[in-house]
């Protein structure tokens, strides 16, 4: 319709009319451009929204996560303060006997930082991350996944040398599976450890090796708390985002 106007206007050479034309051409073409936008805005806003809905829950176990390890790893510290003391005075009361031994049955135990990036991942594929309109958690997101992976890297480091310090462990005291007569199914097993104090007390390779797990117990700790700190101020922005979206 709006062709036919114009060839008319052009064979009668209305120049007022082509040019109310053609700008109603251009307008439309422009309103349009603007609606398929806004539709476009609104449909990747609805997706962040989701995608950070998912982030908040990621990121919250793997607070819980951490937290958790952190109170274990606490304890087997004390453990092996206990242990270290008793290797150096060679004596060890009854009330330090339970500690010293849960040191030589757990010392191997490192565990990798939990990162749960599945919803991080669809959203770097899905190019959401590089579209966020909010500059401090996508800077916050960004950093927090990518030292994730650094800390992972440490962590196989302090287990590479849980595990040679595990090498001479394991050839200086005897453990022992025992069984339950009562229990079928494997639920009755349990590890025993048995050892010569007097003769532990007395190698510097055996002491060193428990130094050794004491050393990376604290370092992993120290790993923990920046997890925490990392996980812990992208959770709060993603609360206060989602919080924001909900009353709005």
């Amino acid at each position: 319709m709006i062709l036919r106007r114009i060839s008319e206007a052009l064979r009668k050479q209305d120049w007022l009319m082509i040019s109310v034309e053609l700008a109603v051409v251009i307008v439309g073409i422009f309103l349009g451009l603007q609606v398929d936008e806004w539709n476009r805005n609104r449909v990747d806003a609805e997706n962040e929204q989701a995608f950070l809905a998912r982030l908040a829950v990621d990121v919250a176990r793997m607070e819980r996560f951490e937290t958790s390890y952190i109170e274990a790893a606490n304890q087997r510290l004390e453990n092996l303060q206990i242990t270290i003391r008793a290797l150096q005075s060679c004596r060890l009361p009854d009330e330090g006997r339970a500690a010293f031994e849960s040191t030589l049955l757990t010392h191997q135990h490192m565990s990798q930082v939990a990162t749960i990036d599945t919803t991080y991942n669809e959203m770097v594929i899905a190019g959401a991350v590089a579209r966020m309109r909010d500059a401090a958690i996508k800077e916050r997101l960004i950093s927090t996944f990518s030292e994730m992976n650094l800390f992972r890297h440490q962590i196989d480091y302090y287990s590479s040398d849980i595990s040679r310090a595990s090498d001479i462990i394991w050839r200086k005291v005897a453990f022992e599976r025992v069984f339950s007569e009562s229990a079928s199914d494997g639920a009755g097993q349990g590890l025993t450890v048995q050892y010569d104090l007097e003769a532990l007390c007395v190698d510097d390779l055996f002491k060193n090796a428990i130094l050794e797990v004491e050393d990376s117990v604290v370092d992993r700790i120290g790993v923990g708390e920046l997890v925490l700190r990392n996980v812990r101020g992208l959770s709060s922005l993603l609360q206060v985002r989602l919080a924001s979206a909900t009353s709005g």
